[in-house]
């Protein structure tokens, strides 16, 4: 193999490796937004859009200022 060939490999499990963990913790914080909203205002689980994910990360500096999961 050649060296362009394995940095390739190793970009593409980077960028899915970030993919994935960026996917758990968005589900997590929306988990626990869900948790302090009222039923007609949670958020569901697909179709996210722009204003949608800002909206969450405005809810979840909302419900914890000192949060970890907003990076």
């Amino acid at each position: 193999m050649t060296v362009r060939i394995v940095v390739g490999v190793v970009a593409v499990a980077c960028v899915a490796a970030c993919g994935l963990l960026s996917t758990f913790l968005t589900f997590e914080m929306v988990d626990k937004v869900n948790e302090k909203l009222p039923e007609a205002e949670k958020f569901g689980q697909l179709g996210w859009y722009l204003a949608k994910r800002l909206r969450l990360n405005r809810e979840y500096k909302r419900f914890y200022p000192g949060g970890q999961l907003l990076l």
